[in-house]
């Protein structure tokens, strides 16, 4: 009698001789040996791998989760997770896929960390700006900078981040935080002539003329040809300080004659 008719009766001697070996043995029965489960992650690695090189990334990203369930902390399945998922523009996802790489294989994750990882987060706080997320930009390009990726190209998407988010402000009618996030924007990237205009004009609506020349002769250094910044220095030079309060004049009125 086959196996299976005799699991099917267990009122026979075969069938409670199966069941009871099984009862014995326990999960170890049910699960492959060590060797063959090795076996079987490399084989969807190597799957995932082979889809990824054929630029079939949602087919590598399944393939690259089957070994993961088996294998959690697998290098490869994780870092090919990590790009198949950059490959599909899913890159939030990439971007936590990298942490878990991080977590659990340090020195794989160092290994891709300015070729892989930085140029992923910044083009993320790129991505965010270009749809006008400007405070989710303004926390990826931090992050960056955190993370110690390229210095320069993370200053410049910060900054450019950091005008954004000020343009905001000053349409929501938040002056002071307008200014104060141009001037974070100028202090990264002086070449944003843009943030120093917005910010001097800022300074002097609010009547911080002292502020707003210190800004503009700053500005003025690095850009010394650029005629918007000559105007509003002049106009804050002529502003001046602002005028005392008149004092009350008496009344000219005569008193009435007796």
């Amino acid at each position: 009698m086959a196996v299976s008719a005799i699991l099917r009766l267990p009122g026979t001697r075969g069938g409670a001789l199966v069941l009871g070996a099984i009862a014995a043995c326990g999960l170890a029965c049910t699960r492959p040996p060590a060797d063959t489960l090795a076996l079987a992650v490399e084989r969807h690695v190597n799957r995932g791998d082979i889809a990824l090189a054929r630029r079939e990334p949602a087919l590598a990203e399944r393939a690259y989760r089957s070994a993961l369930a088996a294998s959690p902390d697998h290098a490869s399945a994780l870092l090919g997770l990590a790009r198949a998922l950059a490959a599909q523009e899913e890159l939030d996802q990439a971007l936590e896929r990298y942490g878990d790489l991080a977590q659990q294989q340090p020195q794989v994750f160092e290994a891709v960390h300015d070729g892989e990882f930085c140029p992923l987060l910044l083009g993320s706080a790129e991505a965010r700006l270009a749809r006008g997320e400007s405070r989710g930009a303004v926390e990826l390009a931090e992050r960056s900078k955190a993370e110690s990726c390229d210095g320069p190209a993370s200053d410049s998407v910060l900054a450019r981040a950091l005008l954004a988010e000020a343009d905001r402000a000053r349409l929501a009618d938040r002056p002071l935080a307008a200014s104060d996030l141009y001037q974070a924007a100028v202090e990264l990237d002086p070449s944003r002539v843009e943030g120093f205009l917005e910010a001097g004009a800022l300074l002097l609506e609010q009547g911080h003329r002292r502020e707003a020349l210190e800004l503009l002769s700053a500005a003025l250094l690095r850009h010394p040809a650029d005629q918007r910044l000559h105007a509003l220095m002049v106009e804050a030079l002529a502003a001046g300080p602002p005028k005392p309060a008149s004092a009350p004049q008496p009344s000219s009125a005569r008193p009435a004659a007796d």
